[in-house]
């Protein structure tokens, strides 16, 4: 590793079908002002030349990756799960195989979490295009950041109106990530629905304003492809990110019963399956505002109408 010194912590690095960008990927991470003890690749059963990739890469400089293939195409999730049994450092961060890192990320997002005692950190973030071309300075022109961002008090609050946290740039204590149960399976994205549980377990979120990661922008990116409001499984990931918050009376607990319950709505006319649809529509029955409403809309779900 060209790092100066080692640190103690494990990035992971997720693929599929990202052969053209893994090298850039690796070489932005080899390249950190303090070293990772540890690198975990992960292809999640790639059609491409990724697994040829990666090993030619971890021959070349020997001994800075370990590499974990699957043996089916598993998804995100149960494949940073997978990764995460393997960790022994103190924090970890995990990376799309397609988004890089920029120089000094590692060592300055260790600093802030040591200095502060913080569960996790996240930063800005340089979006780029699939040239590696710069197409924004800052993230936050897409997805802008709240005025009191820095606020643990608005943190719920804050998620529960939009995420801008860049999933590239979050770094966690690997304890506090285990004891919250690692990464939610049942869904098919990471970062939202595991925000919203860590900031309802009370975790504290650092943040560092300048850009230390990259993020890229594909047309075939999960983000590009699975986030359609209509999408079955969009919805249920959004859902499942929901009931993370405190079930209350006031204007937040309220706020989000009724998007619990639109969501409910959109799924029934959706081909998510009916079960699912009368399991997602009584569990946020609280939003339904009246009974009737409820038992009306229960009603029209359950013969499909």
């Amino acid at each position: 590793m060209q790092g100066l010194r080692s640190s103690d912590t494990t990035v992971i690095v997720v693929g599929y079908n990202h052969a053209r960008f893994f090298v850039e990927c690796l070489d932005s991470i080899r390249e950190q002002s303090l070293a990772p003890q540890a690198v975990l690749v992960a292809d999640d059963a790639s059609t491409d030349d990724t697994r040829t990739v990666v090993q030619t890469y971890g021959e070349r400089f020997d001994g800075f990756l370990e590499f974990y293939p699957n043996a089916h195409n598993r998804g995100l999730t149960p494949t940073l799960n997978a990764m995460l049994e393997h960790v022994r450092t103190e924090f970890v961060t995990y990376i799309a195989a397609d988004d890089l890192m920029l120089p000094g990320r590692l060592e300055r997002q260790i600093e802030l979490m040591r200095r502060t005692g913080a569960e996790l950190s996240y930063t800005d973030a340089v979006v780029i295009d699939d040239e590696s071309n710069v197409l924004f300075e800052t993230s936050r022109i897409e997805y802008p950041w709240p005025p009191d961002f820095n606020r643990p008090e608005s943190l719920l609050e804050r998620l529960f109106e939009a995420n801008w946290i860049p999933a590239a740039s979050i770094m966690m204590r690997t304890d506090a990530l285990r004891s919250l149960g690692g990464y939610d399976e049942r869904i098919f994205f990471e970062d939202y629905e595991l925000l919203t549980r860590a900031a309802a377990g009370g975790w504290s979120f650092e943040a560092l304003e300048e850009p230390a990661v990259a993020v890229r922008r594909l047309g075939t990116s999960l983000g590009a492809v699975g986030f359609v409001s209509t999408s079955p499984r969009f919805i249920l990931a959004h859902d499942a990110a929901l009931r993370n918050f405190p079930i209350t009376e006031d204007g937040l607990g309220r706020r989000v019963a009724s998007a619990r319950w639109e969501l409910a709505k959109r799924a029934a006319n959706t081909d998510m399956s009916t079960s699912q649809k009368l399991e997602l529509m009584h569990s946020a029955r609280r939003g339904a505002g009246s009974v009737p409403a409820y038992l009306y809309h229960l009603a029209r779900t359950a013969i499909g109408r």
